[in-house]
């Protein structure tokens, strides 16, 4: 007799299950046990995604700062930026745009040449570019122009009312009223015509050593003051989040059912089958593509081999010139590398698509600014381009192709594992196998292959045609289906069907419920107080390009005037057709932003600024308490207010005089009677403290609980229940055990 624990690892959940395999080889494998456990809460996630994008931005921050603080010692040294802090002033006041335009015809003082140096350094754009020589000739403008800065120029003299943009905004590049791009290149091609025209008119100004110093400054992305440091704790995050949970799931099945004799895992990294011929025409393919870059006098960086590779597939599909999905322009080889053609995600990462060639599509800077993180046919699907882009995408590969057709609904793709990366599964995979041998050193360590789990799941589906048997993201038992199959696959017999299908109906599934009282307190937009004349309408004040507000948002804007002017421009006009509508007024206008007032629950005043409003970004909690007459009411607490000092529940401040019965938090468990008066056990996972309703679901639920229970087609329904509801249907809050038991939680009430 041995006894078998079963894994099925995932950067998102783990399935387990504990079978006992007689020694007798006619004897059927029994199932003693199978659950999920899930550590991938939307809410954590989303905190750690926002830490990480801040640690990356304060490190860009940290590292610009830097260089341009030894930019300007560089300057200050060569008497070219002034070293009182009074001449800064007048320093700082100098046009650059006129200056970078000027330089080239008439001789400029030593602070004037200072300024246009220190202005190249500051807007010095992305490396990426393409060779110096055919720079100014990629403009749909006319060219009538010598040099970037010269360009710039051009649309930025005038008055503020006539002058054009030259900075590069979101409601810019949407409306195609933006700047053109520049690249690295072009930007070095300006800084050597600038010091050939001055050292003609004032020769020495620039010596040669102190010209390729500015070169050098412009050019390198080296930090300054030393070399970059390793992210280590980025890289181990997955890794810490995943052992905090197999450590205590694997001890609690040992206490349970003893220690494991054996142990299968099933791992995707370790026997995943390789196709050894398709890697080697991958490698000639790149090597071709590297060469391709060389004859252009291109870096053969992974960029651009990526941009070549793509170029090449979109001429294939075009049958000549690729173009941009999106808005049709012709994509050219020589334009290629610039800077206002990127790389564009069909699907987003946010939305779980994956970084593969049947997610990645060449397109304007322009149109990928107003597609946004949405597929496009949430972003262009209302309007009249919707057609052709339609007809444009059926020209590519069939799984690119099918990435255009999802909706809005479909955040999750079908195929791969979303936005998590392989590298992680291949750590965790690592740290679980160590955490065996160190755990349980004398049990035998097998792992199995997917594909063993997959054919067994496929005969399973064919006998006996149970819909437990396929597998659906939308619910976690197939985790635990999994992993019963992959310690079934080391017995090398399967027990009866339904066995296995009774198994996976009753596999527990538990979550730790999020109590901590880290994360973000307030949100991240800055909004102001409403004047006294606008508290009947809301209490917070806003920004939002004009050219993005909504129907329902127009009626919000707190200019009384500009208010009636868009409702009857708009009224009577489609709402698909909105953004252009908006479009044409803004420019007509030349109003980019508006302010819209809007009623923030919760917002508080920010200390020492009385005209900021700060929203706090999340609930912590919900009292229910049982008042002297027996209704239960409910009380919410933000994580603002949990964090403030001395804090204490508002029931108790206001002393309404009733008793505790729970405390909820997201991911709590609750056993509660259903429809049919049965009890079952149902999972918080939103908590409203405006109006005190709680979403429930099963704990087996899973996907985008919002977006299933909108759509007509999907069985999955919320259970929102207030605090009424609660006490007629008989809840209680219970601890789920890693191995499935329940505990009644304490409550001050008896049920």
């Amino acid at each position: 007799m041995t006894i078998t624990f079963a894994f099925d690892l995932g950067t998102a959940s783990i399935g387990a299950a504990v079978i006992h395999i007689p020694c007798a080889k006619t004897a059927a494998p029994a199932i003693l046990w199978t659950g999920i456990r899930k550590f991938d809460d939307p809410v954590r996630r989303a905190a750690s995604d926002r830490v990480a994008e801040r640690q990356r931005q304060n490190r860009y921050i940290k590292r610009r700062r830097a260089r341009l603080k030894a930019f300007a010692a560089l300057l200050r040294n060569a008497a070219l930026l002034p070293a009182d802090p009074a001449e800064r002033t007048a320093f700082d006041a100098l046009d650059p745009y006129e200056l970078r335009a000027c330089g080239l015809d008439r001789p400029l003082t030593r602070h004037e040449f200072g300024r246009v140096l220190w202005h190249l350094h500051k807007h010095r754009f992305r490396r990426q570019g393409v060779p110096p020589g055919a720079i100014c000739q990629q403009s749909g403008e006319p060219d009538t122009w010598r040099t970037y800065g010269e360009y710039l120029w051009n649309r930025h003299r005038g008055s503020p009312r006539t002058r054009k943009a030259v900075r590069q905004r979101r409601h810019l590049l949407a409306g195609g009223q933006a700047a053109r791009a520049a690249t690295r290149d072009e930007i070095l091609h300006e800084f050597d015509a600038l010091a050939a025209a001055q050292d003609r008119f004032r020769p020495g100004i620039l010596p040669d050593e102190l010209y390729l110093e500015i070169r050098s400054a412009l050019t390198s992305d080296a930090p300054v003051g030393g070399p970059a440091k390793g992210r280590k704790g980025a890289r181990n995050a997955a890794v810490a989040a995943f052992l905090r949970e197999l450590r205590p799931l694997a001890n609690a099945m040992a206490a349970r059912f003893g220690a494991p004799d054996c142990i299968a895992v099933e791992d995707a990294i370790g026997c995943g089958g390789r196709d050894r011929g398709a890697s080697a025409a991958a490698r000639r393919e790149t090597a071709r593509l590297k060469a391709e870059l060389a004859g252009l006098g291109m870096t053969p960086s992974r960029d651009h081999v990526l941009r070549l590779r793509l170029y090449h597939r979109q001429a294939a599909a075009a049958a000549g010139e690729p173009v941009c999905p999106y808005s049709g322009e012709r994509i050219t080889l020589a334009g290629l590398f610039a800077a206002d053609i990127e790389i564009d995600h069909v699907v987003p990462s946010a939305w779980g698509g994956e970084n593969g060639d049947d997610n990645l599509v060449l397109c304007t800077a322009a149109s990928n600014r107003a597609k946004g993180a949405q597929t496009p046919i949430a972003a262009f699907g209302h309007t009249s381009a919707w057609s052709r882009i339609e007809e444009r995408a059926s020209l590519l590969p069939p799984d690119l192709k099918a990435s255009f057709m999802l909706r809005d609904t479909q955040r999750f793709p079908t195929t791969g594992t979303g936005a998590r990366s392989a590298h992680d599964m291949g750590r965790i995979s690592k740290a679980a196998w160590s955490f065996f041998s160190a755990r349980w050193p004398g049990a035998r360590q097998i792992a199995v292959s997917p594909l063993a789990v997959a054919a067994a799941r496929e005969r399973l589906r064919i006998e006996s045609g149970a819909c437990l048997s396929v597998k659906n993201r939308h619910d976690h038992r197939h985790h635990a289906l999994d992993a019963m199959l992959a310690g079934l696959a080391v017995a090398d017999r399967l027990p009866a069907f339904p066995a296995i299908i009774d198994a996976t109906a009753r596999a527990n599934v538990t979550t730790r419920p999020l109590r901590q009282k880290k994360g973000r307190l307030v949100a991240e937009t800055i909004y102001g107080r409403a004047r006294d004349s606008d508290a009947a309408r809301g209490n917070c004040v806003y920004r939002k390009p004009l050219e993005m507000l909504t129907k329902s948002e127009l009626r919000a804007i707190r200019d009384k005037r500009l208010r009636q002017d868009l409702t009857a421009f708009t009224d009577g006009k489609d709402a698909k057709g909105l953004s252009a509508h908006l479009h044409a007024f803004s420019t007509s206008r030349a109003i980019h932003r508006v302010r819209l007032v809007r009623r923030m629950s919760g917002a508080v005043g920010a200390l020492g600024d009385p005209s900021r409003m700060l929203v706090p970004a999340g609930n912590h909690h919900i009292d229910i308490v049982a008042l002297r007459d027996g209704r239960w009411v409910a009380f919410g607490a933000t994580r603002l207010e949990v964090n403030q000092p001395g804090f204490r529940p508002r029931w108790e401040r206001e002393r309404v005089g009733g008793k505790l019965v729970m405390r909820l938090h997201h991911g709590d468990a609750l056993e509660i009677d259903d429809e049919h008066g049965a009890r079952t056990i149902r999972t918080v996972h939103r908590l409203c403290a405006s109006n005190g309703y709680l979403y429930l679901a099963a704990p087996h639920e899973g996907g985008p609980l919002a977006m299933r229970h909108a759509k007509p087609d999907d069985p999955f329904r919320w259970d929102m229940v207030n605090a009424e509801g609660l006490r007629r249907r008989c809840a209680r809050a219970v601890e789920m055990r890693l191995t499935g038991e329940c505990v009644p939680r304490r409550s001050n009430v008896v049920a």
